[in-house]
């Protein structure tokens, strides 16, 4: 073997050793993608508690927005039973009214009696 091939083997043996060298994984490049799959997990916790969280309270919202409609209708059912009853008794009021209006009539002026039927 010559000297240049000799000088061309060991050559060919160093590249061949700095190219299996580059093609490890140094400890950086380890700890980096262990530490990007971390932080990308945490993300995804983060959001999925979020989005937890919104729902939760979209139910409890839903919870007392049923409990005031509820309340509403029970208040206007009580207000409207409270107008019917002041009602009837305007109306029983006005009645008696009309008919001591009739009685008053009939004994002054008994002939304008028939005009009001």
């Amino acid at each position: 073997m010559t000297e240049f091939e000799t000088a061309t083997l060991a050559f060919q043996q160093a590249m061949l050793a700095a190219q299996q060298a580059a093609n490890e994984p140094k400890w950086t490049e380890v700890v980096s993608i262990i530490v990007t799959g971390v932080i990308g997990l945490t993300q995804c916790a983060i959001i999925w508690s979020g989005i937890r969280n919104m729902l939760r309270d979209s139910k409890e919202r839903g919870k007392e927005h049923q409990k005031r409609h509820e309340e509403v209708m029970a208040a206007f059912t009580h207000k409207g039973e409270a107008d019917a009853r002041r009602h009837a008794e305007t109306m029983e009021a006005l009645r008696q009214q009309g008919e001591a209006l009739r009685v008053l009539i009939e004994r002054t002026d008994p002939a304008a009696q028939p005009s009001l039927n």
